[in-house]
């Protein structure tokens, strides 16, 4: 998928460098499973959650992302993000698959069309990994916000953060006009683990 992989070590220094949410913390590789289906108690690591699907995706999700190839890689994050906000209705699991926790595969998303946080971002990122933007410019994120705990994404450029989020705080706005990403009282309140279809990372 990249034609030019970062490393573990080359990757933890660039999350260190950019990722600098908390003073004077650092962060660090770990491995981390989630409960993505409640009925049946099934953990899933979080990066092989994404990993999974796209280094064996549906023709689908292919055929869908190569649409936003035309762009560039800024250009095509927000593409992708009004895309799937506008694809997708906003459902609790609850509601929608009758369980308390439950990560759809991103191609169950696009065929259904509905979801909650985890669907919509998930769907998200997979769809921008298959267009063949690089593991090192996007992250999933679990973390508390005033609107409780959330799933969302951060995308990397010019050595700034940028949240695309499908489902909280949706902001089209083009990348160069956006608000560096930040932890403040008001939105995204703290960040628990962050991590791509390659690693995990967590503070230490």
């Amino acid at each position: 998928m990249d034609i030019a992989p970062y490393s573990e070590k080359a990757n933890l220094q660039l999350v260190n460098a950019v990722f600098k949410l908390v003073p004077n913390k650092n962060w660090i590789t770990t491995v981390y499973s989630w409960m993505t289906n409640s009925q049946f108690r099934i953990y899933t690591r979080l990066n092989k959650f994404l990993k999974d699907q796209i280094d064996n995706p549906d023709p689908i999700l292919v055929e869908k992302a190569n649409e936003f190839k035309k762009y560039h890689y800024d250009r095509r994050i927000i593409e992708i993000l009004k895309f799937v906000h506008k694809h997708m209705t906003y459902i609790p699991d609850k509601s929608a698959y009758k369980m308390n926790e439950y990560w759809a595969l991103a191609t169950e998303s696009l065929k259904k069309r509905i979801g909650d946080c985890d669907d919509f971002n998930s769907l998200i990122h997979i769809l921008a990994r298959l267009s063949g933007i690089p593991a090192f410019k996007l992250y999933s994120v679990l973390g508390d916000t005033v609107n409780g705990y959330h799933y969302y994404l951060l995308y990397m450029a010019g050595g700034k953060l940028y949240a695309i989020d499908g489902t909280y705080w949706v902001n089209y706005q083009p990348i160069n006009f956006k608000p560096e990403f930040k932890i403040t009282t008001s939105k995204y309140t703290s960040v628990d683990y962050i991590f791509n279809d390659r690693y995990i990372f967590k503070m230490k």
